[in-house]
């Protein structure tokens, strides 16, 4: 009676096991089964990196070919220095453009200022004739 008491208890314990090791299972073939439907879509992400990493890389020889330079930082280099070269041409333009209108404003000046000369020369020609006439009649 005793021993077959024992051998109850032990077999519910090794039933209870067996039950809790079944849903152990099921959870886990669950995960993986998740894991295996995210599989494709991870591996289409993947494929995707890899095929635009290869374009960059075409593009990286392509532009070392073209330029002849020997690294990406060389090019990154030669880019910045072309950068700096059509800003120094930007500032160029634009200063000589400046120095453009200061020219036309001091042409404009200088004509309104010949104008000035001319009519006080034109007056005092007159003021001089105007004397001259004076005196004739006295």
């Amino acid at each position: 009676g005793r021993e077959a008491l024992e051998l109850h208890k032990a077999l519910t314990a090794l039933q209870t096991e067996k039950l809790a090791s079944e849903d152990r299972l099921h959870r886990e073939m669950d995960m993986r089964k998740a894991l295996q439907d995210k599989l494709p879509d991870t591996e289409r992400q993947l494929q995707l990196v890899i095929k635009g990493y290869n374009e960059q890389l075409k593009d990286a020889k392509r532009m070392m070919e073209a330029t002849g330079a020997s690294s990406m930082s060389e090019i990154e280099t030669r880019f910045k220095g072309m950068v700096q070269i059509q800003a120094m041409w930007d500032l160029e333009t634009r200063l000589m453009e400046e120095k453009g209108l200061v020219q036309e404003q001091a042409d404009l000046l200088q004509h309104k200022l010949n104008d000035a000369r001319r009519f006080l020369e034109d007056e005092k020609e007159a003021h001089t004739r105007a004397h001259a006439a004076k005196e004739a009649l006295d």
